[in-house]
């Protein structure tokens, strides 16, 4: 058994928020792969869950009329891996996120999670990064957009006003170019830096490698 005060099933993200402002020691849940592992390893035990799981506007990809592509925050590593606009504009994202854990979590983690989990690890932050790519929250005072790369502000933190949900992603880089998704990784870790360099990620586009870089604490 996990150790949480309750969960509660959002009808809708308002419904969602509204529940977060109501219950301060509470956070979302979609796919559950980060958060229950946190659970389970104590660091949020006790809290409560607001599952948007079941909010089927926050999931699926679409090609807008003036070229962006929209991502829910809801989809799938593999509804995004296998969708033909990621496919054809964006395929780094799609093979990066096909890295992630094993089929089954591909099948349920989310790439919403999978952002604001804040690792450095995180096969999908990095390679938007690259990709430039902008997000969508909303809180109780509406919604904001801002870049990824200014996100987070650390490991495992990311800059949410709490309590706000991530909707979307936006506004991709076209991929004009042949280009790959690239892992690499550290075997181990520094004692004098345990956090900075660890597992480094990378997506290469034209050429170019963009670092994605770990964040010294």
């Amino acid at each position: 058994m996990f150790d949480v005060s309750f969960v509660y099933e959002a009808k809708d993200v308002k419904e969602a928020i509204k529940k977060l402002v109501e219950n301060e020691n509470s956070e979302i849940i979609s796919g559950g792969t980060d958060v229950l592992i946190r659970v389970r390893e104590g660091k949020d035990a006790g809290m409560g869950l607001v599952s948007i799981h079941n909010i089927q506007e926050l999931k699926g990809v679409e090609l807008e009329s003036d070229g962006s592509i929209i991502i829910g925050a809801g989809t799938s590593f593999h509804d995004i891996t296998y969708n033909e606009i990621i496919q054809k504009h964006i395929p780094s994202l799609g093979e990066a996120v096909n890295t992630v854990g094993g089929p089954q979590v591909r099948e349920t983690g989310t790439i919403g999670g999978n952002i604001c989990n804040g690792a450095t690890s995180a096969d999908s932050a990095s390679t938007m990064t690259a990709l430039q790519a902008d997000i969508i929250l909303e809180g109780p005072n509406g919604e904001r957009t801002v870049n990824i790369k200014d996100f987070y502000n650390s490991w495992f933190e990311g800059y949410e006003k709490a309590p706000e949900i991530l909707l979307y992603a936006s506004d991709f880089v076209e991929e004009k170019e042949k280009s790959r998704f690239l892992k690499l990784y550290k075997a181990s870790l520094p004692a004098e830096n345990p956090v900075s360099e660890l597992y480094p990620e990378y997506a290469v586009r034209y050429g170019l490698l963009t670092e994605q870089k770990a964040f010294d604490l």
